[in-house]
């Protein structure tokens, strides 16, 4: 087969792609995770929702949802208080199925393929077949668990309140080690390479060797900092109730700039390739450069940010304490959009195929689409 060939058939594909459907061929991903993979970077490969049309659809639950969304192919997932985790069809709004547990379920699910790993309040790490909707495994920690599962290179890594934070085996749900500390651990752990680094109590950032559960190095801040972090580039970045966002080498733990916000972080920073973005409870995105803590623009918005902000390519998304979807421009700040959901949004945005999955009023998920 000569090249000139090839290049034909590339061509043909290609533009059979964009003749069909809507004029570009997706490829759904699969698998899903809390702040968008397993270094909770916040950053999301998607085409953005350029411009807000409404709510797609509500799905509503009886008791509180404490957990963030996360969507994978054609369904959407989220744990309650009633301890159940939800499947959700994202066309219809219509459930696929639940699972209830022994506790709440206030984590965010961690989905591979067909499987969905997710933790309850009655201590244990789940996995369970969504196609084939069967338990493949229940792993007991012995404490309640409120962090959400890791999933890296079939490994899950998560804390409990008693302090441990336990590395599980995916397939089997085996233990691979515990590693225990004094105080609880409530944050998720980011994963990057061969380290894992959790919050532990609300003040000390910590990195483990991620195949032994060694620990490596702490940093401690003065008026706690119970988020989690996130790690890009070299660096581990998190905000604090001290109103600083640092940032500190991934390797050693050595502070490498803070940055001084005028009220306290809110949620995880999102991380690009050369900005850290982080909401702030006076109601201010702010935008600093990666490697230097350099302000590069801030933007107020209607009220305080509820969760953490999530980031695509072009758009910075945030959901605020009084009800409003906002987008801004990730270059300079400027506002591209808002929309009042007429409900409070209590989660971190998930971004997915276009549109942006929020809790509302801390008891339904909703669907912000473009309706053209």
């Amino acid at each position: 087969m000569n090249t000139k060939y090839l290049l034909t058939l590339l061509c043909a594909v290609c533009c059979y792609g964009l003749l069909s459907g809507c004029g570009v061929t997706k490829v759904l991903k699969e698998h899903g995770t809390y702040l968008a993979d397993s270094a909770n970077t916040g950053f999301f490969d998607e085409f953005d929702l350029v411009k807000i049309g409404g709510v797609k659809w509500r799905y509503k639950v009886t008791k509180a949802i404490n957990s963030s969304p996360v969507v994978v192919k054609d369904t959407a997932y989220f744990g309650d208080d009633q301890g159940y985790v939800h499947a959700v069809d994202i066309e219809s709004g219509k459930r696929n199925w639940r699972y209830k547990t022994r506790g709440k379920v206030s984590s965010t699910p961690a989905i591979e393929g067909n499987i969905v790993y997710f933790a309850s309040q009655d201590g244990s790490v789940y996995a369970f077949n969504g196609k084939k909707k069967r338990t493949l495994w229940r792993y007991k920690t012995g404490a309640p668990i409120h962090a959400s599962p890791t999933l890296y290179k079939g490994h899950i890594y998560i804390g409990n309140k008693k302090g441990q934070l336990h590395a599980i085996n995916a397939k089997t749900g085996a233990r691979l080690w515990v590693s225990k500390n004094a105080k609880p651990i409530s944050t998720t752990a980011a994963v990057k390479k061969d380290k894992v680094y959790v919050v532990i109590g609300d003040s000390v950032l910590t990195a483990l060797d991620r195949e032994s559960g060694r620990k490596l190095w702490r940093f401690r801040s003065k008026k706690g900092m119970p988020y989690s972090p996130s790690v890009g580039k070299g660096a581990v970045y998190i905000g604090s109730d001290e109103k600083h966002l640092y940032a500190v080498n991934a390797e050693t733990g050595r502070p490498l700039w803070k940055y001084r916000m005028k009220n306290k972080v809110q949620g995880s920073p999102a991380v690009t390739d050369d900005k850290v973005i982080a909401g702030s409870v006076d109601g201010t995105v702010y935008a600093v450069g990666r490697k230097d803590g350099r302000a590069l623009w801030q933007r107020r918005t209607s009220g305080a940010i509820s969760g953490s902000v999530a980031v695509t390519p072009d758009i910075v998304y945030a959901n605020t304490r009084n009800g409003h979807a906002v987008a801004l421009n990730l270059r300079s700040g400027e506002p591209l959009w808002q929309y009042k959901a007429g409900t409070r949004l209590s989660s971190s945005p998930y971004i997915h195929d276009g549109k942006v999955y929020v809790i509302g009023n801390s008891r339904e998920l909703l669907v912000l689409e473009d309706r053209g």
